[in-house]
Order: structure tokens, then C-alpha cells, then sequence
């Protein structure tokens, strides 16, 4: 006979995302711009990031060694957070200028890593992997209402905005 148990964690206020590594490491993000690690069942640690939480947190893999953060942001930076609550060098991004809109995209092109942040304006915001601003690309959308996606053709990595009906 298998019961199955049933297991309580104090996250201290509202739940926005559970981030969960394997069935004994998780990473809790609520709504009032907290970040929470449990490791083993029992809170690891907590940090309150600085102003309110954009978008979807998600797990990442920033130098693909098999290491595990979480990234998450809010409208003036972007954090990547290890399960020790670190952040690499370069981060967290601090955006002077502009503004992060959406949930922001990781992903890996050649063996680098990229972040792309939507800004307002509809202007796509791309950084290296130690939080280094490569370009600033302009788009024909007024804003970018979903997070920015990214995929290859002919050997070439495209990005895709959405915004007022319209998709470039």
C-alpha cells in the first residue's frame, strides 16, 4: 500500500511560481518580489529583489554545465539566482533607460548564452550571458505583449514579437 504523503512549506506570502529542480530542491517566487530556496525540505534561503516581479520566473542553465538557476526579473533588472542564492558576474542587469516589460527570454545560440528582454516601445533588449548589452533592436510594435521567442532557420537565429495584432 502507497500513501502518499503530504508536505507543508511556509513561503511567508502569495505563491506566484514554483520552480521545482527535482522532488527535494525548489525555488518559490511570490508576489510581493520574493525569492525562496528549499533544499531538502527546509528554506535554504530568502531574498526580496528590488521592485515588483515581471512576468514568469524560470530555470535556466546559464553555462550549460548542468548547474541550475533561476531566472526572474523585474521591471529595472534581471536576476539570475543560483540554489546558494548568487549571482554570476554581470548580474544582476540593471536597466537605466528602459524598462523590462515581459517575461525574459534565455537561450543558447553556438554554444553562448543570450537574454533578450522586451522593452518599452517595442524595442527587443540583448545581453551576453555576464550581463553585457549587446544591441538594442527596434521594432514596428508600439509593445510586445508576450514574451519574445527565438528559433533557427537556414542556420540563423530569428527572434518574434507580438504585439498589437501583429507578429514580426
Amino acid at each position: 500500500d502507497k500513501t502518499a504523503a503530504a508536505t507543508s512549506f511556509v513561503a511567508g506570502s502569495t505563491v506566484k511560481d514554483i520552480l521545482i529542480i527535482d522532488e527535494r530542491n525548489f525555488f518559490i517566487v511570490t508576489n510581493n518580489s520574493k525569492v525562496l530556496f528549499f533544499e531538502n525540505d527546509k528554506k535554504k534561503w530568502e531574498q526580496t529583489l528590488d521592485g515588483n516581479i515581471v512576468g514568469d520566473a524560470a530555470i535556466i542553465d546559464i553555462y550549460a554545465n548542468e548547474k541550475t538557476q533561476l531566472l526572474v526579473s523585474t521591471g529595472k533588472k534581471v536576476y539570475v539566482l543560483d540554489i546558494n542564492g548568487n549571482q554570476p558576474n554581470g548580474f544582476p542587469i540593471e536597466l537605466d533607460d528602459q524598462t523590462n516589460v515581459q517575461t525574459p527570454l534565455f537561450y543558447r545560440w553556438k554554444g553562448s548564452g543570450f537574454f533578450v528582454l522586451a522593452g518599452q516601445n517595442g524595442k527587443l533588449l540583448q545581453y551576453d550571458n555576464q550581463g553585457r548589452e549587446l544591441s538594442i533592436i527596434r521594432t514596428q510594435l508600439s509593445d510586445i505583449e508576450q514574451q519574445p521567442v527565438v528559433w533557427v532557420s537556414a542556420n540563423k537565429p530569428f527572434i518574434g514579437v507580438c504585439g498589437g495584432g501583429r507578429f514580426e
